[in-house]
């Protein structure tokens, strides 16, 4: 519902209204995420060399998936094992306290190739320290600044008919409607993250591409003038 502003000038009348716009593509990127931790009460080594051997290998894997004229994925990333310690919120029999240390690391891979995203998560199954396994769809650059300029456009024309509208019913001539002000607010692309769960056989995940969707909203201030 847009905001009419009365009080203007006896010529002039003042129109602000919202509007947003929306489009799908389906997405051409599948990001999986894979989160690595392992925690001891005995020792910070401990824990962190568990975690070091899994990173290790599922880093290297990361990288082979970039390698080759028909390379699977387009690009990783690589966060390096961390550790930390804290007293945990329970004591042993004889009263002391017990400190738990933990290590985590994460491994991104962002692939093209969804056949391989499955197979992956398939193999993550025996992967005992990947506690968390999430897979992120998107859409290349190219395609989401084309659905991006796509949208804005057709916001505004949805607040110039809204306008139009609202004009219209108090008997004001729509052709006498211009646009003064444009306040747009960016989104980013939503329904991107498809699933997140440990990692489990590769039936327990969708790997059919699903619809990103790209939108934009805008509030549009339009004012009555002299033709």
């Amino acid at each position: 519902m847009p905001a009419v502003q009365w009080g203007m000038p006896e010529s002039s009348t003042e129109f602000i209204v919202s509007a947003s716009a929306e489009e799908y593509a389906v997405a051409e990127r599948a990001t999986v995420r894979v989160d690595i931790s392992a925690s001891s009460s005995e020792s910070k080594a401990e824990a962190y060399d568990a975690v070091q051997s899994a990173h290790t290998r599922l880093a290297a894997q990361a990288r082979a998936f970039c390698h080759g004229d028909a390379a699977a994925a387009t690009g990783h990333r690589i966060t390096a094992p961390a550790s930390y310690s804290r007293k945990a919120p329970y004591s042993e029999a004889d009263g002391q306290s017990v400190t738990e240390h933990s290590t985590a690391s994460r491994v991104e891979v962002e692939f093209q190739d969804f056949e391989e995203v499955a197979d992956w998560l398939a193999a993550l199954a025996d992967e005992a320290l990947a506690s968390r396994t999430t897979v992120v769809w998107s859409l290349t650059g190219e395609t989401l600044r084309r659905l991006e300029a796509k949208v804005r456009t057709q916001a505004v024309r949805n607040a110039r008919q809204l306008a139009e509208d609202f004009a219209a019913g108090d008997g004001i001539d729509v052709s006498t409607l211009r646009l003064a002000k444009v306040d747009s607010t960016p989104r980013s692309p939503s329904g991107m993250v498809a699933g997140a769960a440990s990692a489990g056989a590769r039936d327990s995940f969708s790997f059919t591409p699903p619809e990103v969707s790209v939108s934009a909203s805008v509030t549009a201030v339009f004012t009555t003038s002299e033709v």
